[in-house]
């Protein structure tokens, strides 16, 4: 369960970087980055973040250093337009 967890990290680090270039490439800006970077929001149930997110999640931002995580449990389902979140687990 726990490298499912990273691997939906990794990927949704990888689905917000394609988002970033996508968007940098209407703008005109040049250039583009070979590794995920920017802001990734995160949310989760409590009980699922504490046993299998949280204890990765340093191993992740270790591996991208462009990357800056926003991390949060929740007892609740989000709305996740509402709250402004990239992934929920």
């Amino acid at each position: 369960m726990r490298v499912r967890a990273e691997q939906m990290l990794t990927h949704a680090a990888a689905q917000e970087w394609t988002v970033a270039r996508r968007q940098r490439r209407r703008h005109g800006a040049s250039g583009t980055a070979s590794k995920p970077q920017g802001r990734l929001r995160v949310q989760c149930m409590a009980s699922f973040g504490q046993h299998y997110v949280a204890p990765m999640l340093a191993d992740f931002c270790a591996h991208h250093p462009e990357m800056t995580v926003n991390y949060s449990t929740s007892q609740y389902f989000p709305d996740l337009l509402a709250r402004g979140v990239d992934v929920s687990l």
